[in-house]
């Protein structure tokens, strides 16, 4: 049973990036927990000092009191590669555009589906090469 000692417990004693200031929240949900990857990294919004680090917060993940030690472990290690991931997102520009941005408007994404979907373009191909290359 996961009782709030062994949250705390197991939160300790997690360990990720030296040298960056990282770690976990969380809070009572009923009788089970939210729990909430945060790091320390500078705002992408600008704000008044770009330069200075805040603390930026993932979603919120249920633990329930239920669960066994690894599946506490792995949940823990989704947040963080959840968390990565929406930097990623975050960071990566394609001509200078945020593609894959994590905040663009889901209605925005919809209509783009609407727009264009390349695998309606069909181009023969021979061994991996379009053919129009093929000498």
């Amino acid at each position: 049973m996961i009782t709030q000692r062994v949250l705390v417990q197991v939160l300790d004693a997690i360990d990720y990036h030296p040298g960056r200031c990282t770690g976990f929240k969380y809070e009572f949900h009923g009788g089970d927990f939210l729990i909430q990857h945060w790091q320390s990294l500078p705002d992408m919004c600008g704000g008044d000092q770009p330069d200075s680090l805040t603390m930026q917060k993932g979603r919120k993940w249920y633990i329930s009191r239920h669960m066994c030690l690894s599946e506490l472990v792995q949940t823990c290690f989704e947040a963080i590669k959840t968390f990565e991931i929406h930097e990623v997102r975050e960071h990566f520009r394609y001509k200078g555009s945020k593609c894959f941005g994590p905040h663009i408007d889901i209605a925005a994404l919809s209509q783009a589906c609407v727009v264009k979907d390349k695998r309606d373009e069909v181009i023969p191909f021979k061994f991996g090469i379009p053919l129009e290359s093929n000498p």
